[in-house]
């Protein structure tokens, strides 16, 4: 039997070890359990964006650069046409590209947003009074998009944009 001391010397340089290894994965595993890295509910996508900071995270390009990209470079940017249930434009419709920018639709119902490359991007939707948070959706430079709502599935749908 171990004494006392070596015991608690023991499981603590054990637990250093799994710490230091990957402090953020052993935080969460400790607090959360091993499956902390898969979502338990549908909704989940709403709650991570709004821990976001609004506008434009550190690293990327400032509000400037974003506009000055949308107006007079069309190769850095992407457009997204919304559609409202019955395949109409909506105008006026909210688009929020997480960590980004935000933009609104034009009376075509096309936004236009600048994108540092092709990625997985998240995107909050906000339409005729009605939100959809798309949480992975793969977007690139100089590409057009198409977003339809889904009445019947409101929220948890992945790769919804389709290419225009």
């Amino acid at each position: 039997m171990l004494p006392v001391r070596e015991l608690v010397w023991s499981v603590s340089q054990r637990l250093l070890r799994s710490v230091w290894s990957s402090p953020p994965e052993a935080y969460l595993r400790c607090k959360y359990g091993p499956n902390w890295g898969t979502p338990k509910q549908v909704g989940y996508e709403k709650d991570v964006l709004d821990a976001m900071p609004k506008g434009t995270v550190p690293g990327r390009a400032g509000w400037l650069k974003q506009l000055l990209a949308v107006r007079f470079s069309p190769r850095q940017t992407a457009t997204l046409l919304v559609l409202d249930g019955n395949d109409a434009p909506v105008a006026g419709a909210d688009v929020l590209l997480a960590g980004l920018s935000q933009s609104k639709t034009n009376r075509q119902g096309i936004a236009k947003f600048y994108l540092p490359g092709p990625d997985i991007y998240a995107l909050a939707i906000t339409a005729n009074g009605r939100e959809e948070v798309l949480y992975e959706e793969e977007m690139a430079r100089g590409e057009r998009y198409v977003y339809r709502p889904d009445p019947a599935k409101p929220e948890g749908r992945y790769f919804v944009l389709t290419q225009k």
